[in-house]
């Protein structure tokens, strides 16, 4: 009986023994798996912080050039003055050219030949009050 206990002892003792090794690989392969799991975290993180920076970037971008396309197309700065346009009109419409012609020569719609023709008095009537002036 001494033997069966031995043997029962060795056989209960290897046992606890694969157990503890079985747990000791276990818990160092669920701590390797823990870094791993880290490690990925971090990454997910930087690449997390990479794309929102690329997206804000993108929507900054995207939004001035849709406020660059709905501004109107900056027109030239006119060299002439408004007196100068007038006297230009006028002069065309005594020498016999049309609304059309004057308009574009002058870079303008024929409506606003007249509206700077109605605008202006008439030659004869600033002479006349000249003249009774003297």
């Amino acid at each position: 009986m001494s033997i069966e206990l031995m043997i029962m002892a060795s056989a209960v003792a290897t046992v606890a023994l694969v157990q503890l090794f079985v747990s000791v690989r276990l818990s160092r392969a669920v701590v390797r798996v823990d870094e791993v799991q880290q490690r990925v975290d971090e990454r997910l993180q930087q690449l997390s912080g990479a794309m929102e920076l690329l997206t804000d970037t993108a929507e900054t971008g995207f939004s001035q050039m849709a406020t660059a396309l709905e501004r109107p197309a900056r027109r030239p700065a006119s060299r002439t003055s408004r007196q100068a346009v007038v006297r230009r009109i006028t002069s065309a419409v005594k020498q016999g050219q049309s609304f059309a012609d004057i308009a574009a020569r002058e870079g303008l719609s024929e409506g606003e030949v007249r509206l700077h023709l109605q605008m202006t008095p008439p030659p004869a009537a600033s002479s006349r009050a000249a003249a009774a002036a003297r």
